[in-house]
Parts: structure tokens; C-alpha cells; sequence
């Protein structure tokens, strides 16, 4: 789970600094006239900061409850075994 939050981090911390993707795609289009087409090759994605934010707190989420359950487990083995 450890490893669940700190990817979810880092997608969340990618995805609030680049808020677009742009994808490159090179060929060659024949038979189509070059006035109808407006940048064949280029395909931009782009996400709400709203995604890149829930990404993040889900990451500290896990982070924050997996600290808490190993916490709580530590007390218990120590109150009832010693």
C-alpha cells in the first residue's frame, strides 16, 4: 500500500505541474488536401486540476491510514505481550 501511495503522489504532482499532453505523431497523408487538415499530427489531452488534486489527496490518503494502522499495531503487540 505504501508503494500504491507514493505512485498516486507522483501522478498527482506530474499531472498539477503539466496540466496538457501533447502527442507528436509523424507520417504521411496522401490524397487529402492540406487546407482541410489543421495539424493532422497532433493530439493534445488535457485534465481538470480537480483530477490532478484528488490523485494527491488519495496518495496521502493511504499514506496518512497505513501510518496510522502500523501505529495502532505496535501498541496492541506491546500492551498485550509485554
Amino acid at each position: 500500500m505504501k508503494i500504491l501511495g507514493r505512485i498516486l503522489l507522483v501522478i498527482g504532482l506530474i499531472l498539477t505541474v503539466f496540466t496538457a499532453f501533447l502527442v507528436v505523431t509523424t507520417g504521411h497523408i496522401a490524397g487529402i488536401d492540406p487546407i482541410k487538415i489543421n495539424d493532422p499530427g497532433k493530439l493534445t489531452f488535457y485534465w481538470s486540476p480537480i483530477t490532478a488534486i484528488s490523485f494527491l489527496v488519495a496518495g496521502l490518503a493511504i499514506l496518512i491510514i497505513r501510518k496510522k494502522e502500523r501505529r495502532r499495531s505496535a501498541h496492541r503487540y506491546f500492551r498485550y505481550y509485554h
